[in-house]
């Protein structure tokens, strides 16, 4: 997502996590020189050289392996058990049967060698089986001069059983000359045989080099073809579910909101005129589907350089699917993005360096400090090397961040790991930054700062933000537009006061008593109530009420502030009460209407 090439990043990661096997493989034979009294694997050069190089060449085939399975987990712990399991039961497990069965034939049980011979090439494959097997062959090699020191009576072994009990190396013809029948010949260790480890050398390198490409290929463009296809696919085989989130109005009436269908219709015909390039990010028609279910339909706008557009939601409304698609995370089923020219499906990557992503969970190394994790990202993101310094230090400053700096982060809070997250997602000033609830969990004074800093860094830069929350504040406070999703589909599009003005659902009293003791109170309330039914019939509730504090709703959306503000006088002057303050709808009335017609959550597979 920084811009860098996927073969460096893997081939770097696969360079540094060899060289730690390689340290780690030295230490493994160094006690091999101090405990091995017969001399196993170590009688000589000739077989500790290919004991060290057995146990390389396993680090070569089972680190890419080992990658893979990051692709299957996303809890390291989770994938280091699957791992574990797997190697048990596909490499010690079939090692064990097939010394077993080779043994059998010893005793002269009837077995057929030529398959099992045939068996063992297959398995070979496994890196964990070639490892056991050619540590066991090696050990057998190296222990040879030690079994054949030790035969007293070669003729008597030699003519008869050697093959049956393994010493056939013991039995060996002697050069002319010598007095005795049988010489010991010693084998070479990585000759290409079945009792030697050459084979299990060479398949280790070949499926190292293979699983190497194809991990390759599965982080490329083609990879997220295929995701697509397989998503196609099975979207045509899965029974069609209707999505029910069609947008339509508070009232319940399937009727598409006009902001939101004009705004595909000019996303349209932005695609279609190949005029993306005259703003920060254009998304057309993003679709995802997970089986039957429609998780994102259709989203279509555009954000303008400086603005920071929202997304609101409830749980399993799709808006972190929404930004993994953005941030290409997750293939779309079907739709685009564009960032300038450049397009999500065809050009990935260079898609990707244009934009900085905080997502809902923070990805960090525990091990470096704050300060060290916003170095390597400026780093990454072409920061100069004489800069990284002072723009590190004016990001700190940004995301609040200066007392914790210097520490790891594996001590941080919560609420500082999103503060560290944001500044991670903003440093190298990409043009377009997704935050994905990026102050949850982030104190009130903090997060007001925050605020501040990201304001100033839009009109400095021309960033476009993409925002999510479940905080109507933050949402007032940053967003020029914003949307509420329900269902994977936006309801409503526009700025905030667009949004109360055409969804408000009448005015917010709130009235103050003057205090009294608790029978007066009760006496002034019933008072107020029977006042506010006279003068708002029909059309009013009370809300909540607390000590001299009381909540009211009116919900008459055609009554005007000046003969609201009328009425209320009136009533104070007439009651006698301390104080009273009207407003209209907020942000979050209207997105709790929106959300009340969000699926229930068990059939919602993705936030």
């Amino acid at each position: 997502m920084a811009g860098v090439p996927t073969w460096m990043f893997w081939a770097v990661s696969f360079l540094w996590d060899f060289l730690v096997h390689a340290i780690c493989c030295s230490i493994i034979m160094l006690p091999l020189f101090v405990i091995n009294p017969k001399g196993a694997f170590l009688s000589s050069a000739q077989v500790g050289g290919p004991v060290y190089l057995l146990l390389l060449v396993y680090g070569w085939a089972s680190i890419p392996l080992s990658y893979f399975y990051s692709f299957i987990k996303n809890k390291p712990s989770s994938a280091y058990s699957l791992l574990t399991t797997v190697n048990t039961l596909v490499g010690v497990i079939p090692a064990l049967v097939m010394t077993i069965l080779y043994f059998m034939i010893t005793l002269n049980v009837p077995l057929n060698k030529t398959s099992l011979d045939n068996a063992l090439w297959f398995f070979r494959i496994i890196p964990n089986f070639a490892l056991t097997w050619g540590f066991a062959n090696l050990n057998l090699i190296g222990l040879d001069p030690w079994v054949c020191s030790r035969i007293t009576n070669p003729e008597a072994i030699c003519d008869g059983p050697a093959e049956m009990l393994g010493i056939a190396a013991c039995c060996s013809s002697c050069p002319p000359g010598s007095p005795k029948k049988f010489c010991y010949v010693p084998r070479d260790p990585l000759a290409w045989d079945v009792d030697a480890a050459g084979p299990d050398v060479c398949f280790m390198l070949f499926v190292g080099a293979g699983l190497f490409g194809l991990l390759l290929l599965m982080d490329s463009w083609m990879a997220i073809l295929c995701e697509s296809l397989w998503s196609k696919l099975r979207t045509m085989c899965s029974p069609k579910k209707t999505n029910v989130s069609a947008d339509c109005a508070l009232d319940g009436t399937m009727t598409e909101d006009a902001e939101v269908m004009q705004e595909r219709d000019y996303v349209e015909q932005l695609v279609l005129n190949g005029q993306t390039s005259s703003h920060a990010l254009v998304a057309f028609n993003i679709t995802r589907n997970f089986g039957p279910l429609l998780a994102v339909d259709r989203l279509s706008f555009h954000i303008e350089q400086h603005e920071c557009f929202g997304l609101l939601g409830v749980n399993g409304a799709g808006k972190t699917t929404t930004f993994r698609m953005l941030a290409g995370d997750l293939s779309p089923s079907s739709g685009n993005a564009f960032i300038g020219s450049t397009d999500l499906r065809h050009k990935l990557k260079k898609f990707q360096s244009a934009i900085g992503y905080c997502p809902q969970f923070d990805a960090q190394l525990n091990k470096l400090t704050g300060r060290e994790m916003l170095e390597m990202f400026a780093l990454l993101r072409g920061v100069p090397s004489h800069m990284v310094a002072r723009v590190v230090n004016r990001m700190i400053d940004t995301c609040d961040l200066k007392e914790h700096a210097n520490k790891t982060t594996e001590e941080y809070s919560g609420g500082t790991k999103r503060k560290l997250s944001i500044g991670m997602a903003l440093i190298g000033c990409p043009p377009v930054v997704f935050l994905d609830e990026p102050t949850a969990g982030v104190d009130p004074a903090a997060r007001r700062r925050i605020w501040c800093g990201l304001q100033e860094m839009q009109s400095s830069t021309g960033a476009a933000f993409v925002l999510t929350s479940h905080s109507m504040e933050e949402c007032e406070a940053l967003c020029q537009r914003l949307s509420i999703m329900v269902n994977g589909m936006f309801r409503c599009l526009g700025s905030t006061q667009h949004l109360k003005a055409k969804f408000g659902q009448g005015f917010t009293v709130l009235v103050k008593l003057c205090p009294a003791e608790a029978d007066a109170i009760s006496t002034a309330i019933a008072s107020l109530s029977a006042r506010m039914e006279e003068e708002f019939p029909g059309a009013w509730e009370l809300k909540d009420s607390h000590q001299c504090l009381l909540h009211f709703h009116l919900n008459n959306t055609h009554l005007k502030w000046s003969h609201l503000f009328e009425r209320m006088e009136a009533l104070k002057l007439e009651l006698g009460f301390e104080d009273y303050v009207v407003s209209d709808t907020t942000l979050e009335q209207i997105f709790l209407a929106f959300a009340r017609t969000q699926r229930e959550p068990e059939n919602v597979a993705v936030a």
